[in-house]
């Protein structure tokens, strides 16, 4: 297909949209962009990029439906391993596996409402501009 959206025919846009459609429709299946990709015959990277090129394409109503989705699914899940871990609270290999799959959906949530994102502050001072990334460690980069 070509690359420039202007200058694809309809019926590579027809293809674009139906091929957004269809990852949308299984991510909200909740498979993971490996097995959304092997479903498409395609990998699990390009997956997450067709996914993030539909939501993109999507407007932000829709956009921001989607996120409260994810976000009570999240909040279904934490709710759940909490519930379990009160019943498993003699076993302590239970317990670590519960606390674990808590955090990865913490970090999902907080990934998912930005909270985690680097901020980038810019002051103009005198003609100079002077850029700030907050919440980066320049050492790890």
């Amino acid at each position: 297909m070509n690359s420039n959206p202007s200058r694809r025919s309809p019926r590579d846009k027809t293809a674009t949209a139906e091929l957004r459609r269809n990852v949308v429709a299984l991510r909200r299946q909740r498979l993971t962009f490996e097995e959304i990709g092997e479903r498409c015959g395609f990998s699990g990277p390009r997956a997450y990029r067709v996914y993030a090129d539909a939501l993109k394409a999507i407007p932000a109503p829709t956009v921001e439906h989607h996120r409260a989705e994810e976000l009570d699914l999240i909040e279904n899940q934490i709710r759940m391993l909490i519930e379990a871990a009160q019943k498993q609270a003699d076993d302590l290999a239970g317990l670590a596996r519960i606390s674990s799959a808590i955090c990865r959906w913490a970090e999902r949530k907080a990934k998912l409402l930005g909270l985690d994102s680097p901020q980038v502050n810019v002051n103009y001072d005198a003609g100079t501009v002077r850029y700030e990334i907050v919440g980066v460690d320049m050492d790890k980069l």
